[in-house]
Order: structure tokens, then sequence, then C-alpha cells
């Protein structure tokens, strides 16, 4: 929907919404003070982005995302392009502090197009940037990358010296993610060249911090600790926020790695503090508040729709009961058609809303077994881990020994564990993971796997929640095939169109009856049509006695 459209749509509202105050808990006393006082429009609307701006840097991204809403609808009114997609930006950036990435995507997305048409630089800039970070944020670095280097090419255009800082950061930590250490060091030390001793405090803990991450994780210890030094006399400034929980964990990864195991377990116990701050408490409840209140304006929509459908239906019927008075006979026949009409509709919204409903609960499962798999490495793993470090000392002690074995033990069932729910091969792409996994079936001389890949692949990027999908169900696929084709080699081949990417398995066993699988009683085919229907997919089975099997899967790419 174009700028234009959605003032027509919205004028009528507008008109009440913009000389209506935010409830008073919502303006900070000064500019609630100030907003008693405003006369025009442009006025309103710089408070409300004032009022956002101050609740964004308390970190209150609910009342933030609120003031910008208000002030976007002023923009919109006043038909204020650049407002507005500024305005666009800032509410995507609260929807990725609350982790509601497709609210976020969708505004950023908007404010690129306005931008582009306005051809601003600067804009463009800031929203690329937005956009990366929230790619990044979701572990899709591929496609986290070329937004940042939209972002760094506008930033440059419009000379904009805090913005390139920003940006050359993200890079830095992007790379740094995907193990390209060189270029992460060479955009950090980069974006260093873009801070000014006026610069906030916090810019500049930052830009320490991260290069002491760096440089300690690649094990130059010496260098990392210098510039974790030079972070730290901004610490007292910036309070209980922005990142100092990251500050103490690099601390703790570098006494251990120094073998300094007290200095490393006080460190740990201070990065434990801070990352379950009241900060994160706060934050929590944030997203908490904000997924109620989109639930429940979801709701009541839903409402609204019925009961316009039942006025429909209402007024339908009664015009029938007119007809029925005059003409018997053909309001029957009508009677019995809309009656048929409307048993299908009710039908087919019945099958909508049940699919509707696995395809969330099956969701819902990943997200949570990736949430379970993320708190088993960085919580229950690193405490472990500094236990071991320090059990060590007492040689000699078979006690303290046994225990020790068994926090080894123990350790590895959590990195297992930690793996079985949410593999971390696929942190490195689908393809990666699925050559890790022939390899590991290969590795027992007992079926060989044979994987190829379409070039065009690399250029595709899928959702992660499509690219785990995919995992487990080849991981069943060929479950299947071991247990019961009795063949010694298997095909797997990913390929790509413009429209879908297809997942082709063939195996030269025994074959079966492909009727079989609708009376199955086991939970393996299940799982498999359950997850092809959460990713939108489809599955098509060929089998023929002694000839084997082929399971071709499409996948939409949009």
């Amino acid at each position: 929907m174009t700028l234009q459209k959605a003032i027509c749509i919205s004028a009528a509202v507008l008109i009440c919404l913009v000389i209506l105050p935010l409830r008073a808990q919502k303006l900070p006393t000064d500019i609630a003070e100030k907003m008693k006082l405003a006369t025009d429009s442009a006025e309103v609307m710089s408070l409300y982005v004032q009022a956002g701006n101050t609740h964004y840097t308390a970190s209150d991204f609910l009342n933030a995302a609120d003031c910008y809403f208000h002030a976007l609808r002023i923009a919109e009114k006043k038909q204020w392009e650049e407002k507005a997609a500024s305005l666009l930006n800032n509410i995507a950036i609260c929807y990725l502090e609350t982790e509601k990435f497709e609210e976020a995507e969708k505004h950023a997305a908007r404010a690129v197009e306005i931008f582009t048409r306005l051809n601003s630089p600067a804009g463009l800039g800031d929203a690329y940037n937005t956009l990366g970070n929230i790619y990044y944020l979701q572990a899709i670095d591929s496609v986290a990358l070329p937004y940042y280097m939209k972002s760094l090419h506008y930033r440059k255009a419009a000379g904009d010296t805090a913005g390139l800082f920003a940006t050359l950061k993200n890079l830095g930590g992007l790379y740094f993610e995907t193990g390209d250490t060189l270029n992460s060091i060479h955009f950090m030390l980069e974006s260093l060249n873009y801070l000014r001793p006026a610069d906030d405090s916090i810019r500049w803990f930052s830009a320490y911090m991260t290069l002491g991450e760096l440089y300690t994780y690649m094990g130059q210890l010496e260098r990392g600790k210098y510039y974790l030094d030079k972070a730290a006399p901004y610490k007292p400034t910036i309070g209980g926020y922005h990142k100092l929980d990251d500050y103490h964990y690099a601390l703790y990864y570098y006494y251990k790695a120094e073998g300094n195991p007290a200095q490393a377990l006080a460190e740990y116990q201070k990065y434990v503090e801070y990352k379950d701050s009241l900060v994160n408490i706060e934050k929590n409840r944030q997203i908490l508040e904000l997924n109620t209140r989109y639930e429940t304006e979801k709701k009541e929509t839903q409402i609204k729709q019925q009961q316009i459908q039942l006025e429909n239906e209402q007024k339908t019927r009664m015009l029938y009961t007119a007809l029925f008075i005059s003409i018997l006979l053909l309001t029957a026949m009508g009677f019995i058609v809309l009656y048929q009409r409307q048993k299908r509709q009710t039908e087919l919204k019945l099958r909508e809303q049940h699919d509707k409903s696995v395809r969330e609960i099956f969701r819902a499962e990943q997200n949570e077994r990736i949430r379970i798999a993320r708190d088993l490495h960085d919580s229950i793993g690193q405490k472990l881990a500094v236990m071991r470090m320090i059990l060590p000392k007492a040689e000699g002690n078979k006690e303290l020994e046994k225990v020790s074995a068994y926090l080894e033990e123990t350790a590895n069932e959590v990195r297992n564990i930690s793996h079985n729910l949410i593999p971390e091969i696929l942190n490195f792409g689908l393809a990666k993971a699925i050559e890790n996994l022939a390899d590991r079936i290969n590795s027992t001389e007992q079926l060989k796997v044979t994987f190829t890949l379409d070039e065009q692949l690399h250029k595709i990027s899928l959702p992660k929640q499509s690219e785990l999908s995919l995992y487990r169900i080849i991981q069943e696929i060929l479950s299947n095939i071991i247990r019961h084709a009795q063949t010694d080699t298997v095909n797997i081949h990913l390929g790509a169109d413009d429209k879908f990417v297809q997942l082709v398995i063939e195996d030269k066993g025994h074959g079966f009856d492909t009727r079989a699988i609708d009376e199955s009683k086991g939970l393996g085919w299940k799982n498999i049509f359950a997850r092809i229907k959460l990713i939108n997919g489809n599955i098509k089975i060929q089998s023929e006695k002694n000839k084997g099997s082929t399971f071709v899967i499409n996948i939409p790419i949009a």
C-alpha cells in the first residue's frame, strides 16, 4: 500500500487522534507539559518523537513504539513522507528489540520503499542497517550481509559518521560469527575511525569491548585484554545496560584461558548477574505485553468480522423469507443452494483453522526447542565448564576425580541434547548440514550417501525454520531407508528454480507400497507431513518393488 493510500484510508480517524494527548503515564513530565501548549501538528509530532526517544533510551520499547505510532499518523496525514519513513524505521527497531521480527521487517521494508522513492541516502543507510540487524539477530547471516553492505554504501554517500561507525561495527560482529576473523578485525578497527571525542560513552565502550572480545576469542589474549581495559573506564557511566553481560563474559573467557580460575569464576558470576538483571526482566515483561496486545487486537478484528458476517447472513435470511412468501418453490430451492454453500464454506474454514493450529503448534515446538538448546548451551554448559576448570586442582583425591569425570560426562550429555534439539551445524547453512549428515552416515561404511547441490542455491536463503524442518525431514527419510530399504546407496540432490527449492532423495532398495503410508500408525510419516505443511511445501513419493523409491519435496522460496 502506498503512503497516499494509507492516508486516505485513515484520514477520518486521524482528525481525532492528532488532537488527543497520549495517556499520562506514557509521556515524560517535561514533554507532557509542552504537549499542553503545542499549537500545530509539526510541534505535536516532534514532541511525540522526543517522548519515543526518551522511552527507547530507558529500554521502554513498548511506550516508545506507541509514541512513534502517534507521530507516524500525523506525518502520514500531512504527507511528510521522509519523516514518516524515519518513524517507520524507529518502529521497526522497537519491534526488533522486543523480538517481533516479522513486524520489524515489514516496517523497515516500508521505510526502504519511501526512502528509495525520495532518493535519501541517509534514510536508506538507516533502514538497510535495521534490516541487517533483523536478520543478524535471527542468525540468518547470508541475508544480513548484503543489507549491511547497502547500508555502508548509502552512509558513505551521506557522510554519516555515526551511522558508519554502527554499520562497520555490525559487519565486524557478523564476520566474527561466521568465522571470518580477518574481515571482522578489519571492519571493527575501521569503525574506530568514525568515533569522535565528543561521542557518548556507550559508543566508545561498545567499540573497545567488541574488539576485546574478538581478540580474546581468537586467542590473542594480550591484545584482547588491552581493549577490554580501554573499555573499563566507560563502564560506570552506562549503568546496567548495553552489553555489560558480554563484557564480563569476555573477561571470564580471558581469565579462563590465562589459567586464573578464581578470577574467571568471579567474572562469570558478574556475567550471570547482568544477564538476569532487572533490565532483562523488564524487557521480557514488555515482550509479553506487546504479544498480549497484538493477540487481543487480532481477536477483536476477528470478532468484528464475524459480527459483520452474521449481520449479512441475517439480512440474507430476511430476503429469502420475503421471497418465500411470494414464490414458495423458488425460495425453497434457493435456501437449499445457500445452505449447501454455507456448509461447504464452514467445512473449508474448519479445515483451514485446523491446519493453521497444527502449523502453529509445530512452530511453537520448534521455537521452544531452539530456546531450550540455547539455554542448555549458554547457561548450564558454561557453568559446567567453570566447574571442570576448577576441579583439576584437586588431583590425587579420588572422590573429586570421580566428580570431575561425572562433570565431563554431564557436559557431553548437555552438548548432545543441545545438538539434538537444534543442530549447531545449521548455523553454517542447510547444505553444510546435509554434507555433515552424509559424512556421518558414510563413516559407518554400511551405507553410501551421495549429496549434490545446484550452484544457484548459494544465492538463495531459506528461513531458519524451513532449513531446520528440511534437515529433520531428511533425517527421518534416511532413517526409514536404513531400516527398511535394504540398499547400500542413497542419492540426495538439492536444487532450485525461480519459485521452489527442490529436495530429491533416491534409493535403489526393495521399494514399498506407498498406500501403506496412510495406514501407518507410527509418528515418523506424521512428523514428515506436518513439517512439510509447516513450511508450505509438498511431497511426491514414487516406489516400485525391487526398483527403489524416490522422494521429491518442493519448498516455495518466497
